[in-house]
Formats: C-alpha cells, structure tokens, sequence
C-alpha cells in the first residue's frame, strides 16, 4: 500500500492527460443509461416498500427480513441522493472537442454532486455482504438471536463505509483546476487517491461475497431449501452483484495500480453505471417474484358424479334412480 500511495503522490506532481478524444461521447451515453437505472431503482423500490408498509397481502411473504429491509433502504437512499449528479451531468453536457481547454461543467459543482454517487459505488457490495451472512445464519441456525445485533452492526459499519469515502474525497480539495478544467466526470478530479482505496474496499467486500456466496449455496444444497422464495432472491442478488460490481471493480483496481491513471479515463465511469445497474434489475426481479400475479386462478376439480334429477321426484324414485346408476357404473 506503501508504494502505491508513492506512486499517487509522484502522478500528482506530472501532468496527466485525463481526457480521451472519444470518451466526450462514451460518457454521455453513460450518463443516461445511469440517470435511467437510478430513476427506474427509485420507483420500483418505493413501489415495493410502500405495497410492504400498506398492502402486505399483495406480497407472497408476509415480513421481509431486517437484511432486505436494509439493502433495499440504502439502495433508495443512494439513488436519491445521486439523482442530482445525473440530472447535471445529462443536461448540461455539452461535446468536449480536443483544443478545448475547459469541458461544459463547473468542477466545484461537478465534485460536490458526485461524492454521494462515488460514495454509493463503495458502500452497494457491503449491502449484498449483509444479506448473504443473514440468509446463512437464518439457513445454520434454528432460532436467529443474532438477528438484531447483525442489523445494527450493518448499519454502524455502513455508515463508516459511506462516511470514511465521503472525508476522502472531500481531502482532495482544493482541486487543481489546472489539471481538471477538461473533466466530465467526478473522479476525473480526485487526483491525490484516485479512487484507491474506495475501489480497494469494494475489491475486498466483493471477494467476502464470493466467499460467503459459496457458503450460502453449500448450506443451500445441504438444507434442500433451494426453491424457498427469500433463497431464491439471495441467488439473484449475488449472481449480480458478482457480473457488475465484483468484476469490474477488480479490473478497475488493477488498471489504476498499473497505470496510475484511472480506468474511468479510458472507458468511462463504467463502474457506476454497472453499480446503477445491478440495482435497477435487482428491484424489478424483486418486484416480480415478492408481488403476487392478478391472473393467477385456483382451481377445484372434482371427482363427484354429478345426476340430473328430473324435478318432483319422489324419494322412492330418486333410490330407483340411485340403483340403476349403481349397475351402470
């Protein structure tokens, strides 16, 4: 780690070229796929959460568990409070051309809106971490009393999480508008860490889920409760969290190692876009599969033999009737 923030240091002393001539439009398009996927994260987790609160018999499980609760409140919140960012980034772009000096958007401004969207990208593997441990635990042990205690440590640690990020990126000012006046993107302008050791706290909580996403299926397999609905959506959420946050946040790392420079000025903030995402599928699979379907019908079959009875028919003739059935069948 030593030689890697040596490294850091002596980038930040020579010039760096932190805009491609293509990536103008590349991140433009980023952009909108990110502004989309968050709208679509906010709608449908507020749908999910405002039918668990109001509507409950609408939903085929009657509680969710502290651990979906969580991850799908951080989720909301996040979104949220990157929605503005996007919103910036959408609207105000403008194309960058090679012998421009300064790109369409205000630094200060660009940086201020983007730490809770860089920040979000470091804290969404810790709320995936959460709900495998609990759905193990809830799988191991009979009677979870670990439940509450798990719960509060989760929240304590992310809020360590999401605030440590934010005091590291704000130590990145005052910004050196020198190098950042072509900048289109937030973590163009982080120049001391580079996204380090947010990208090296995702790198290592994505690893714990590929971990503890192997413990879940080994005790998954052992307790037969594959098809049991809340495992099945722990399977969905980490079979995710591993193709849009766990690989690229390792390609991400060893880019910025190797070269010094970040991935994000070559190929975009991909990494968020993928973060923005996983969410958006994640709610609408989990809106899909906890919602109960309007067609669905239950049906009554019946292996009765059902007579016509002529009407004023007396009993005698109704037991005539009866026996003559009898040696028919």
């Amino acid at each position: 780690m030593g030689n890697i923030m040596n490294k850091i240091e002596n980038d930040e002393m020579s010039p760096v070229n932190l805009q491609m001539p293509y990536i103008t439009y590349l991140n433009f398009a980023e952009h909108i796929v990110g502004l989309l996927c968050q709208v679509i994260t906010i709608v449908l987790i507020t749908i999910l959460l405002l039918i668990y609160n109001f509507k409950v018999d609408l939903l085929k499980v009657k509680t969710f568990s502290r651990s979906m609760i969580f991850y799908l409140c951080v989720h909301l919140s996040c979104a949220i409070l990157g929605i503005p960012h996007l919103i910036y980034k959408v609207f105000w772009w403008r194309p960058l051309e090679n012998e421009a000096t300064t790109s369409a958007y205000d630094p200060y401004l660009l940086f201020w809106t983007g730490l809770p969207e860089l920040s979000y990208m470091a804290l969404a593997p810790f709320c995936v971490l959460y709900l495998i441990i609990d759905r193990c635990l809830a799988l191991r042990l009979i009677n979870n009393q670990t439940n509450k205690l798990l719960f509060y440590s989760a929240v304590i640690i992310a809020s360590l999480i999401y605030s440590s990020s934010l005091g590291i990126y704000i130590a990145e000012l005052p910004l050196n508008l020198n190098k950042v006046s072509r900048c289109e993107l937030a973590s163009c302008l982080m120049l001391k860490y580079r996204n380090i050791l947010q990208l090296s706290a995702k790198m290592v909580i994505g690893t714990l889920n590929v971990i503890f996403c192997l413990v879940f299926l080994y005790l998954l397999e052992k307790s037969g409760k594959g098809k049991n609905l809340k495992n099945r959506v722990v399977k969905y959420t980490i079979t995710l969290e591993i193709l849009f946050n766990v690989l690229p946040g390792y390609s991400a790392v060893i880019f910025n190692v190797i070269t010094g420079t970040p991935s994000s000025a070559y190929i975009g903030e991909f990494a968020l876009v993928f973060c923005s995402m996983d969410a958006a599928i994640c709610s609408a699979i989990y809106l899909r599969l906890f919602l109960k379907q309007k067609n669905t019908a239950t049906v009554c079959i019946t292996t009765q033999m059902v007579v016509q009875v002529p009407p004023n028919t007396t009993s005698q003739n109704l037991g005539k009737l009866n026996v003559r059935e009898k040696e028919n069948f």
